[in-house]
Order: structure tokens, then sequence, then C-alpha cells
């Protein structure tokens, strides 16, 4: 087989099997031999840990990998992503199958998609050893009666060609179920929901106003939903056909459901939908948010009347649309399908019904049940009626639309009565969002609100304080400010101060809030965290020393970080780590200032590569040793991203051939992993060229005239 012959197969596979032009980068986290989820799943899902689990790339240096993810979570697309990475490498041969049509034996599926000279054993292009990499798409799509011979198949196929790679991807429910048929695949990594920026990114890519799509998102309660892929593009196309999303927050959750019970078509969706309601009740009367197989298997048997074959048949189809595998049993994607489907269940029921499923006796609800009700009262006047009038709290989650102005009156004035009478700040209660809350102010409560501002209660006060700066009401500021400063006020009622402050301040406080900032402040942390989430790009250069030097996380700084996305901002804080080269060694740098490092490849340009030459420098002199835990190597491997013209390692030698110091030991850690281009120096009429050894990655200079050449790394 000839090179030529072999990227001609390339190209048409490629052809044959698209990426899709919105997909995102993924990332993984590895998961036992067993594929069971841990408890940790959603801790290295978001956050600072998330960027120290692998990508694409990494899981494809095992010989044998599997791929697994919830119903959604875009396995079939991490295929295809594997399948054009591998091709673009030029590396291997791809034989791509998708396993839902294995009938035969994996000979004939193979030969579906692949040439038969790529299938043949010890197959040479251009007289070099072809080595192949096997891509099984799918192996949960597989008919039943199937699996075993396929497991056997592909044991025996794989102990023949030792040379070769697999990846299977599959629902990691049915992986869990049937792993034992399967060959060992000893690394199993688990697709990680979207991040923030995974979504920002995908709804960019899919031209629509990302910034309101993400508000309307947030106001609907759905920012967890959409970190499912699938479910992130049946809402983004909702919001470009619409324009919006409903109001309601029961409405866009059973759309949801919708879309994935439809997503799995072989089960009547009407038997579907009866059936996981019932489980949606089961798990909420046994107060937990899963189940065990063997009650599963009863519910449904119960509920549907079905034989326990029928039953099997039933939930296995479930786990391939909206259920997933755990540790003890089974449980929803996401809680919220599970609350919201044992809600539609009690759409229609009498109160007393409701009295007996979620009370703890007739006049206390079980608070385990306080999201189901909120959508419940979305869907049942007389129980909303209950709700409102006798226990608020508990409607406090539930979408403001659903709610009259009286109602939304008698919710705020209800629960202030109760926080008050019993001293208690709202940002203190524990069944209290204080954002979902204020949605609830009318202009008449507000009215109010501004009137306790006046009050000599701290709750009062402070609890004013805060849904008015929720609601980012300019007019509090003065009078937090004022109480802040004040170290004699109470704790309680400074805090909500604040809170206010984050949501209705702005940059022009941050002067006199680092006036006020003291070490031997109990709010000392909060004040700090604050001033981070008031900055802007003007005034970077005196926040950051304060965000670095205190020694724990901020949140709110975290968060604000994440919005700064201008130039102005990234000059900023590659002038600070110049000034500070250390602070990037550290892991909770990195995890503040990672987004706006990202920003280098869109703003690139000889002022920003100076900026990384000078830190550069200030690394090699300071005999710096970068971290991989820290910010060193995420810095490299973004400006590798942008440095395609070598500007770096260009402007790094001339000034060290300008200084004279070019027999200087050089930092080979520092460098290794930028890209470098042959580009000619000038120095003293002298030209002289800087080439990449792209063998080992070692930085050369070479003398052009006599074409001698200097390995850099190794002088002294």
């Amino acid at each position: 087989m000839t090179h030529a012959e072999l990227q001609q197969y390339f190209e048409g596979l490629a052809q044959q099997y698209p990426l899709d032009p919105l997909y995102v980068p993924r990332r993984f986290t590895a998961l036992p031999e067993s594929g069971s989820v841990s408890d940790d799943l959603q801790y290295k899902a978001l956050g600072m840990l998330r960027e120290r689990e692998p990508k694409l790339d990494e899981l494809l240096n095992n010989r044998v990998v599997a791929i697994v993810a919830d119903p959604g979570g875009g396995k079939s697309v991490v295929a295809r992503a594997a399948m054009h990475k591998l091709i673009a490498q030029g590396e291997r041969a791809l034989v791509f199958a998708e396993i839902k049509q294995y009938r035969v034996d994996l000979p004939t599926l193979f030969r579906v998609n692949t040439p038969a000279a790529v299938l043949k054993p010890g197959e040479t292009v251009d007289s070099t050893p072809l080595r192949k990499t096997y891509i099984l798409d799918g192996i949960d799509e597989i008919p039943t009666e199937l699996l075993d011979r396929l497991g056997q198949e592909l044991r025996d196929f794989m102990a023949r060609e030792p040379e070769s790679c697999f990846v299977c991807t599959a629902r990691q429910a049915f992986y869990v179920t049937n792993r034992g048929l399967l060959p060992p695949i000893p690394a199993v990594f688990h697709i990680l929901p979207l991040a923030d920026e995974d979504i920002e990114q995908y709804a960019r890519k899919a031209e629509i106003d990302h910034e309101r799509f993400i508000e309307v998102i947030q106001d609907v309660g759905a920012r967890e939903e959409i970190r499912n892929p699938f479910i992130l593009s049946v809402m983004v196309a909702r919001f470009r056909n619409a324009g919006a999303l409903s109001q309601f927050r029961s409405e866009n959750l059973s759309y949801m459901i919708d879309k994935l019970i439809q997503s799995r078509p072989q089960v009547n969706a009407h038997r579907q939908r009866r059936a996981l309601r019932m489980l949606g009740v089961a798990m909420e009367t046994y107060s937990r948010n899963e189940l065990s197989s063997e009650e599963a298997l009863r519910v449904i048997r119960e509920a549907m009347r079905s034989t326990e074959a029928e039953a099997r048949e039933l939930l296995d189809e479930l786990y391939a649309s909206i259920l997933k595998r755990t540790g003890n049993g089974l449980s929803f994607q996401l809680a919220s399908y599970g609350e919201y489907l044992a809600a539609e269940a009690l759409e229609d029921v009498p109160v007393e019904r409701v009295r007996e499923l979620a009370f703890v006796d007739y006049l206390t609800p079980n608070e385990s049940w306080q999201n189901t009700i909120s959508y419940v009262v979305e869907l049942n006047q007389k129980i909303k009626e209950l709700f409102v009038r006798s226990h608020p709290f508990c409607t406090v989650s539930a979408s403001p639309a659903a709610f009259s102005a009286y109602e939304k009156d008698a919710i705020v004035n209800q629960i202030l009565k109760e926080v008050t009478t019993n001293n208690q700040f709202i940002s203190d209660h524990p069944r209290i969002q204080v954002r979902r809350l204020s949605a609830l102010v009318t202009p008449v409560t507000e009215s109010v609100l501004e009137k306790d501002l006046a009050s000599k209660n701290d709750t009062v006060l402070g609890n004013a304080l805060l849904l008015l700066g929720v609601r980012e009401s300019a007019a509090v500021v003065p009078l937090a400010m004022e109480i802040l400063s004040d170290q004699t006020r109470s704790n309680g009622l400074r805090l909500c101060s604040i809170l206010a402050l984050v949501n209705a301040g702005g940059a022009e406080l941050v002067p006199r809030l680092i006036e006020i900032l003291d070490r031997g402040d109990p709010q000392q942390i909060n004040i700090a965290d604050l001033v981070g989430a008031l900055a802007d790009e003007n005034n970077l250069d005196v926040v950051l020393p304060i965000v670095m030097r205190t020694n724990a996380g901020l949140s709110a700084t975290y968060s604000r970080f994440r919005e700064l996305k201008s130039r102005e901002a990234l000059i900023a804080v590659l002038r600070y780590f110049v000034a500070h080269p250390d602070d990037l060694n550290s892991i909770r740098a990195e995890g503040y200032v990672e987004p706006i490092l990202k920003l280098i490849p869109e703003h690139w340009n000889d002022d920003i590569a100076r900026l990384i030459v000078d830190m550069v420098d200030l690394i090699e002199a300071r005999h710096i040793f970068p971290e991989r835990t820290g910010g060193f190597y995420k810095l490299f491997e973004i400006v590798g991203a942008a440095n395609q013209a070598g500007t770096v390692p260009r402007l790094y030698f001339e000034r060290l051939i300008g200084r004279g110091e070019i027999r200087a030991r050089l930092s080979i850690g520092s460098t290794r992993s930028w890209p470098i281009s042959c580009v000619p120096i000038r120095h003293n009429g002298s030209s002289r060229q800087i080439q990449h050894r792209s063998s080992n990655n070692l930085l050369r200079t070479c003398r052009a005239r006599s074409g001698k050449c200097y390995d850099l790394t190794r002088m002294v």
C-alpha cells in the first residue's frame, strides 16, 4: 500500500464521518476498571481540579481505552474527534466501526468502511509496517443476543494484534453492567460534563447571542442541565428558533426530558415517561436520589403491571436515555429530572395525596421534597395555594412567573417576618436561595425594603441591604460601605453589606476597600474577595497582589476573573507576573488567571510576545523551576498555540545576543514546548538563524555563512 492510497482512504473516511462544527474539545476523568462513577465526579468536572484532568490526546496514548459517558454525554462525537485527531497525526491507520452494524463478525464489520489492504495482517506503507488503531463506537448499541459473541471475538482479536490500539465507547451504565462480557480494559475514562467556558464556546460557534443565552439559562435555573452536550444542543436550538426559553422551569425540564426519551424510540415514549414518574416518586418517598436495581424493577412492575422480563427491558431502555448506574444501583442523570417527574406524577392529585407523600405529618412538609414541590406549584393550582399560604419556604425555587404579584408579596413578607422573629439573616438560612428570593420582590415589597434601610434592627437592615443589593440597587452602596468600614458593627450585618456590594458595587469602590482591608478584621478574607469581585482592567495591578497573597479560595474573584476578556486585562495580568514570576508557580494563581491567559492567542502580537520574553528572562535569571502543578506549563502551552511565527524565541535570542550572553546556559524547561520556526536574526552585521530540531526539542543557533550549528542548551 502506498502513502498516497492511505491518504486517499483517510480523506474519504473524514468526509464520511465529519466532525460536528460545534464540537468543543472535552476533558475526561479516570474511572476504576469497573467503570463505576465516584462521588467526586462533580468536583472534578468544575473549577481548578478540572484542568488537571486529561484531554483526548492523552487518552489516545493508551493501547486499549474505554470512553464512557451518560446518555447525551457526547461519546460518539468524541469517537469522531479521536478519528479526526489520529488522521491529522498521520502516524497510524484508522479502522472506524459503528458497533450497531455488527451482525456476523468483526472482519465483516470492519470491511464496511475500511479497504482490504488496511486490514491485511503485516501490510506496509511504502515499506514501513502499518500500525493500526481501531475505534469501536457505541458498544452499548449492539443487540443483546450478540454481546457475548462480540466480547469473545474482540478478546481474541486484541490478542492477535498486540501492536494495534483500540478505542471503545459506551454508555457508562451499559459498561458497568456488561464489562464481564468484554475484554479487560485497564484504562477507563468518563467524559466530564461541560464547563462554563465549554458552554460559552459552543454558544459562540452556534452563532447565537451567548451572553443572552447564558442569562436566560440562569434565569430559568437550567445551568446544570446544559452541562450535558445533548441537552445543550437542544436548548440552543430552541433558543435560536424562539429567541427565548419558557419562563417556567417545569416546562423547560419537560422539554429536555421529552428530547431524551425521543432519543431512544424503541419503547413507547408514554410508557417510558410513566415508568420514570413512578421512579421519581419512589426516590422522593425514600428521601434519596437513587434506588437499587431490585427496587426500581419492583416499582416498574407494580406501576406498569408488567412481567419481570418486560420491566427489565424497559429499565434497560431508560438507562439509554435518562438513567445512570451508581455504586448502589441507579439514579437519574440529574436529580432535577427525577424531582420534576415526581412533580409531574402529582400534577392532578388532590392536596391530601401530597400531604400523604410529601409531609412528615399533617402540618410539616418533608424538606427532601422541597425541589419537587417547587415544580408541583407550577403545575397544580390548589397545591400552590396551600404552600404560598402555609409553607412559603418551599416555593422560593419555583419560577417567579408561576406567581401573581399578590402571591410574591405574600411569600417574601412571610419569610422575612419569620427570619426576623428568629433573628436570622437570609444569607445564613439553609432553605433560602437569596437570588431566587430576590426575584420574587415586587415594586411594593421593594418600597418596604427601602424603608427597612433605616431600621435599628440589624436583621431587618441586613436582609433589606442584601435583597436590594442582589437586585443591583445602587441606592444601597453608600450605606453598605459605611457599615463595612465600621468593625464595631455585627459580623452578620457586615457580611450582608459585602454580599450587597458584590452585586451592586463597581470598580470605583476598590481603592476605599483596599484602605479598610485589615488582617485583624474577621471579614478580611471576604473583603479581599469583594476587591477581586469588583476588579476591572484598570485596577488589576493593585487587585492581583491582594488576591495572590490571600491564603484562601476567593469564589467571587474566581467568577469575576472569568468575565474579564479584554486585551487590557491580559496585559495587566502578564505585567503582574513579570513583576512577580514566582506567583505563577502556585495552583491558586492558575485557577484565577487561566481564563485570562487563554486570551493570548486572540490578542497575540509583538507586545504580548515581549512580555512573555520578559517573564522567561526572569525565570532564567532567578533560577525559578516551573512546577508542573502551577501555571507555568499552562502558560507555555497557551503561548505555543499562539506563537506560530516563532516570535518569542526570536526576541529572546535577540536579547541574549544583544547583551552578549549567547554563551549563557538556557533553561530547556522554559522554552521546549514552543513551536519554533526558522527566522533570521541580524546582529553586528552577521546573520544567525534560530532553528527547532523536532526530534529532541533542542534550540540551536546556526551561523549562516559557515553552516556550523551551536547547541545553546549545551553551551556554558
